[in-house]
């Protein structure tokens, strides 16, 4: 019996003493304020009164963010004159902390149970009007009318259109009001409203850029530029008669498949790779020998050079011909096209083979339509092209590499189909494009009588082939490295 009641005895004075050590965790638990309370939209549970004053100051204190669709604008609350009435803030908190009982609390506090969360809006004041002032100046700096697209003539970008926009202050007004009163949450997606679309960029835009890039070289640029997929066309001085150079080896090689009966043979492979990747103007001559011994029954250049000439007169290039071959030291016959008897405008043109931008390009145009299988040149010679000797032909051009030039302007992941040329006062490259999005024609040349044409030439190619990638990659644009520092 006695020792059951010194079991009692030992038993409460645990049971006390627990009683007393909890009751001491529990009056320092007091002293903050209770997990879950949210001051005006900031938790501050688990902090003293004085931690929770400053953080909730801190917070008031503190810009509003404002977002203009991508503009970041801060509106401090001075601006406004937005007063905090912090008493009443307390005075409220207080006042809820008591609405549970001292023995209510502890028992929960032993059952390891918080009171319910607290949750107090805030009580301010600010001034309506200066809010709608400093809304109306937001508006006044960022609203604007429609833009059209634009193209950019430093860095050879384009930027697209954009609608008209204009920000709604009115819907907006409570939105920014209900930011200030929060210490929580004190960002704020302002209400813009948009117009209608703008119009779409147009080849127009491309081909003001270019004008503009060229403005100030003393000497004649040709383009033709043509977008393979839907037909979009750009023409730069594309009837001007230019040097034709190494460009007509582009035809010779044509006129060398269409006599073909399935691949070529050896010594027609070799030539047609020198003629094309290294340029050859021994190898071309012999490729037009060939041209005239199977089509003419002539083994001769001149005879090769008459079929090419029919033959480009039948695809409708008027503008372009060979009056002998290449190298060829005695004087040519003369040749009158459309373009050379111009008198407005002259590139003073190599008598013994001509071209221009337009007719360059179409015929790299045909090359591609008959490489998937369409075209002019199955038209005009049915049974004698394919589609896999079109597909040749490109392989051929693609293997052609000059890292200047156009594709000096280019990036990695466009491909060059070209045949380019050079003469003293005339430089050129014709370019079938091939980029992940969309392929494209692109033949410019250029022409300077006076001093060394380099120096001009290539940046101009550089510069176009840049802005043509880029007309078709507005949002991913290539801007060289250097160039984007």
């Amino acid at each position: 019996m006695k020792g059951s009641k010194f079991f009692l005895f030992v038993l409460c004075i645990i049971i006390l003493l627990y009683l007393l050590y909890e009751l001491s965790g529990y009056l320092h638990y007091k002293t903050l304020v209770p997990e879950g309370t949210v001051l005006a939209g900031l938790d501050v549970g688990g902090l003293t009164e004085e931690q929770a004053r400053a953080r909730v100051e801190e917070a008031f204190s503190t810009p509003v963010v404002l977002y203009y669709e991508d503009e970041e604008i801060k509106l401090h609350p001075r601006r406004v004159e937005f007063r905090l009435n912090a008493d009443a803030l307390w005075d409220e908190l207080a006042r809820r902390r008591t609405e549970t009982s001292p023995l209510k609390g502890f028992g929960l506090y032993l059952l390891d149970q918080g009171p319910p969360p607290i949750e107090v809006p805030v009580e301010g004041r600010y001034n309506e009007p200066k809010l709608v002032q400093f809304l109306d100046g937001v508006a006044q700096e960022y609203d604007r009318g429609m833009r059209s697209p634009q193209a950019d003539l430093e860095t050879l970008t384009f930027r697209p259109g954009q609608p008209a926009r204009w920000l709604n202050v009115e819907a907006s007004q409570p939105l920014v009001a209900a930011a200030i009163h929060s210490a929580g949450e004190r960002e704020v997606e302002l209400v813009v409203e948009q117009g209608t679309a703008p119009p779409l960029a147009d080849v127009s835009l491309l081909e003001d850029l270019i004008q503009r890039r060229v403005a100030e070289f003393p000497g004649i640029v040709g383009v033709f530029f043509k977008n393979l997929e839907t037909g979009e066309e750009l023409v730069i001085h594309g009837d001007v008669a230019y040097a034709g150079m190494s460009i007509l080896k582009v035809p010779i090689m044509i006129e060398t498949y269409r006599w073909l009966e399935g691949e070529p043979g050896e010594e027609t492979t070799k030539l047609l790779r020198e003629t094309m990747i290294t340029s050859g103007n021994f190898t071309a001559n012999l490729l037009l020998r060939q041209i005239g011994a199977q089509q003419a029954g002539n083994d001769s250049a001149y005879a090769g050079i008459a079929v090419l000439n029919d033959s480009l007169q039948r695809l409708g290039m008027v503008n372009t011909f060979m009056a002998t071959p290449y190298d060829a030291q005695e004087p040519p016959p003369r040749y009158v096209t459309p373009a050379n008897s111009r008198t407005d405008l002259t590139t003073e043109p190599d008598p013994y083979m001509q071209t221009t931008p337009f007719d360059a390009g179409r015929i790299l145009e045909m090359v591609y339509n008959l490489s998937k299988g369409g075209g002019t040149l199955p038209a005009a010679y049915p049974g004698q092209l394919t589609a896999e000797e079109g597909q040749a032909m490109i392989e051929l051009m693609l293997q052609n590499h000059e890292a200047i030039l156009l594709e000096g302007g280019l990036p990695p992941d466009a491909r060059l189909a070209h045949k380019h040329g050079y003469v003293a006062d005339t430089h050129a490259d014709a370019a079938i494009v091939f980029t992940p999005e969309v392929d494209f024609v692109l033949a410019v040349f250029i022409y300077y009588e006076q001093g060394w044409l380099g120096q001009h030439s290539l940046p101009l190619f550089a510069d176009i082939a840049r802005a043509s990638y880029n007309y078709y990659h507005v949002d991913e644009p290539y801007v060289p490295v250097s160039e984007d520092k």
